[in-house]
């Protein structure tokens, strides 16, 4: 049984990638704006320790009000948090600002992602024009977010990231809306 056994086989769709998008704005309140609404915390979920170890999942921490229950974070959501601490320390760095995020946090975000693009080896062809623009408009495969996003307000931890000095206990109890701060389009 693999590790995947409670997340469905999410279903693919047509996407668009572009070179340039909203996030990417040189605009950065707009670009601050849409980073900071991304509400990593959403991809917390809760899973009975016993659906977690008949399915050969590693243990993990039990909820603070429902020891049955394991605290699972979906990894699309890691890597999202990973890409807004880089991205925050990067901004920080060209601005001269004191970094918000310990440098050893951003440089465990880019050996993340160097693993994890090299365990998933997308060999899409990206056409070039030569301008540093590679793939610009081409279409792509893609898992569909929203049911993603469905599957972890159906399985929600009711967690949000720490707000100030707030205990991990403290965490707890946050349920959202269901909104996890992303478009579907990519």
């Amino acid at each position: 049984m693999s590790l995947q056994a409670l997340v469905p086989d999410l279903p693919r769709k047509p996407v668009i990638f572009h070179w340039n998008t909203p996030y990417s704005s040189m605009n950065d309140t707009e670009g601050d704006f849409l980073w900071d609404a991304i509400n990593t915390a959403h991809g917390h979920i809760a899973v009975d320790h016993a659906f977690a170890k008949n399915n050969h999942w590693p243990a993990s921490m039990s909820l603070p009000d429902d020891s049955d229950k394991g605290l699972y974070l979906l990894e699309s959501y890691h890597q999202l948090h990973c890409l807004k601490i880089v991205r925050r320390v990067f901004l920080e760095s060209l601005e001269g600002k004191p970094l918000s995020w310990p440098v050893q946090h951003a440089r465990h975000c880019f050996d993340y992602f160097r693993q994890f693009i090299m365990c998933h080896a997308d060999i899409t062809p990206l056409y070039t024009q030569g301008k540093h623009k590679s793939g610009d408009g081409q279409v792509h495969m893609c898992r569909d977010w929203s049911a993603l996003r469905d599957y972890a307000t159906e399985h929600s931890a009711c967690f949000r990231d720490r707000v100030g000095q707030e205990t991990l206990g403290q965490q707890f109890g946050h349920c959202d809306d269901g909104n996890d701060g992303l478009e579907d389009a990519v």
